[in-house]
Order: structure tokens, then sequence, then C-alpha cells
């Protein structure tokens, strides 16, 4: 948990909630039929094959760190197109 972590290291403790940031769902008020049906388009969603590197890191698909550095991964925009041509609007 990195917020205790933090709190640990430096003192400070958050006040992050992630209700801000999303929509709290209660389960209860779904059907086990609505809720099989959310995991298994869940399940195709995620295991879905794709040709973005950092999506398919985070499907676990390829493995991190394979052929690419720090700055290929995180830091560089990924092109498309050919070189030297202007994207349109």
């Amino acid at each position: 948990d990195q917020f205790s972590v933090n709190e640990r290291l430096t003192g400070v403790r958050s006040d992050y909630s992630e209700e801000l940031y999303t929509t709290k769902l209660e389960l209860g008020s779904y059907s086990r039929e609505q809720r099989q049906r959310a995991a298994r388009l869940a399940r195709e969603i995620e295991t879905k094959a794709t040709d973005n590197v950092h999506v398919a890191e985070e499907r676990g698909q390829r493995p991190v760190g394979e052929d690419m550095d720090e700055e290929d991964k995180y830091s560089t925009v990924l092109q498309t197109g050919r070189a030297g041509e202007t994207p349109r609007p």
C-alpha cells in the first residue's frame, strides 16, 4: 500500500479517496447474472491481444523490459504512420 509506506517514510498521512475519481459500485444492487456477465466481459477485454505495448504490458501479455528501456516504455511518444509525415488533425 503506497499510502501507508509514504506515511511511514515521511510522516504525511494522505486523505486520498478513490471515490473522488470514480463511482463506487454497490455490488449488492446487481443481480448474479449481471455480475457474471460483467466478469466475462472484463476477462474478454483483459485477454484480447493488442499491438499497443503499454496496454499489452498492463494485461501481462508483454514482459516488462523485454526489448525497451525506460525511455522507450514511458517517455517516448509512440509514432504511427510513416516517418516525416505530418499528422493530420
